[in-house]
């Protein structure tokens, strides 16, 4: 159950309570509940909260809307199909009183349906299905090309999904299929879906998430190359990502460096464990999580050039949303061992910030993408050079520029000049947009589109 609570102002309460990234004002609370939907609820005493929950708020009128997040699924998707939602009602509050709330509405989302611009494809994952025991497919939505025929075989782009995204993508993605031929790009876009119980799997071989790497290169690619007519030579074959994603597709070229013929990975999440997203994990001992060596707390989120939210709040408000399938959740599902409980080994302790030292030398050990660059350099130095492209703005929303800038310098020490494009002033999410000529998409279509031509020599 989750309840988001704002200080009543104006006349009548608004239609919705947004918490977003910043400090919007809105207050989450988040309890598991195992009642009756259409029974009374009580609020324990453990419940997480932030910044502070229904028995701490100071006595007055507030604005609250609750939400029976059924999949435990908010923290990655949000509201979503088979919840229970309510309107935002307006209640006075005693401190430590009880309050009465309304879910009046189940959510209901139609299934994705194919289109002349975009097919559906699933298949059983053998290996996946072993894994969590019971049956588990890989799924996908295809773009097509404008102008797309079968007899014609077509370069293919996998575009891993990033953070919240599945394999719905492509429904989006269809709407650019002008601009991709515009920049010269005819083929079928593949959008990914990595998305687990823990958040996003990004397609990385986890103690906790299961064979994702060898379940998508062994597995799914295969089959989609005999259901769709694909150039299946690997120099025509081309990995798109952005954030999460970003480093999803950069991992996998890394990973399996003859597979592919090139990575566009933009605003990728933390390449180089020296910073991720500010404490340096790789240090002995690690930085801790929440406060720079100087006592200052991690700032995260930013806003243009000012923070807006440090990493120990981010994880707090997730910690109400619901940790398990969050941000932080996801990086502790892909990169820990697991623990004897069966769950992922957290990183950190959520209440001080203390990092576990042999965590963040397993992460460090086995995904970070620099250090593995810098070990296997004689093997990978080609790869390296000619098959990764990687794009990030340098206002990136959660500093992700540094993690890029270091892997950068890490690169060139190695006597390769990365092809490494930085956006002044972007965001994280600007490259995307209209106020930045659309720069991620162009950057990433021409360049595809340039490979896919030489590809063809």
């Amino acid at each position: 159950m989750l309840l988001f609570i704002a200080r009543a102002r104006g006349a009548h309460p608004p239609a919705k309570l947004e918490p977003g990234f910043v400090a919007s004002g809105v207050s989450v609370e988040g309890f598991e509940v195992h009642q009756a939907p259409k029974t009374a609820v009580t609020v324990p005493a453990d419940a997480f909260s932030f910044p502070a929950g229904v028995a701490t708020l100071p006595a007055g009128r507030y604005d609250i809307q609750p939400l029976l997040d059924t999949g435990h699924t908010y923290s990655y998707y949000g509201v979503y199909d088979g919840d229970l939602a309510g309107p935002v009602q307006r209640v006075r509050l005693m401190r430590g009183g009880r309050v009465t709330l309304v879910l009046d509405r189940k959510i209901q989302q139609p299934a994705p349906r194919a289109t002349s611009a975009v097919r559906l494809f699933s298949v059983k994952s053998a290996l996946l299905s072993k894994f969590y025991g019971r049956p588990f497919r890989l799924r996908a939505s295809v773009v097509l090309p404008v102008g797309y025929t079968p007899s014609r075989r077509y370069p293919v782009v996998y575009a891993q999904n990033g953070f919240g995204g599945d394999y719905t993508g492509g429904f989006e993605l269809a709407g650019l299929r002008t601009m991709m031929h515009g920049d010269g790009l005819d083929a079928l876009v593949v959008v990914t879906d990595s998305t687990t119980d823990t958040g996003i799997a990004q397609f990385a071989d986890s103690a906790n998430n299961g064979p994702w790497g060898r379940a998508f290169t062994t597995e799914f690619i295969p089959a989609l190359e005999r259901a769709f007519p694909v150039d299946a030579r690997p120099q025509r074959r081309f990995l798109w990502g952005h954030s999460s994603g970003g480093w999803a597709s950069l991992w996998l070229q890394i990973a399996y460096p003859a597979l592919f013929g090139g990575t566009w990975s933009s605003s990728p999440d933390p390449v180089d464990f020296h910073d991720f997203t500010g404490p340096d994990l790789v240090s002995r001992p690690p930085d801790n999580a929440y406060f720079t060596p100087f006592g200052r707390p991690w700032q995260l989120v930013r806003d243009g050039t000012k923070d807006v939210m440090t990493l120990r709040d981010f994880v707090l408000f997730s910690d109400a949303e619901g940790f398990r399938e969050s941000q932080f959740g996801s990086f502790d599902a892909v990169f820990s061992p697991r623990g004897a409980d069966g769950n992922p080994l957290p990183l950190f302790d959520h209440r001080t910030g203390r990092v576990n030292p042999a965590v963040a030398a397993y992460w460090e050990a086995n995904y970070d993408i620099a250090a593995r660059i810098e070990r296997a350099w004689p093997s990978l130095q080609s790869v390296v050079a000619h098959k990764v492209h990687i794009a990030v703005g340098t206002l990136d929303t959660f500093h992700l520029e540094r993690g890029v800038l270091r892997l950068d310098a890490r690169i060139r020490r190695l006597g390769v000049t990365p092809d490494i494009t930085y956006f002044p002033g972007a965001s994280h999410f600007s490259l995307f947009r209209p106020s930045t000529g659309f720069e991620g998409f162009h950057w990433a279509f021409r360049g595809m589109a340039k490979a896919a031509k030489e590809s063809r020599k």
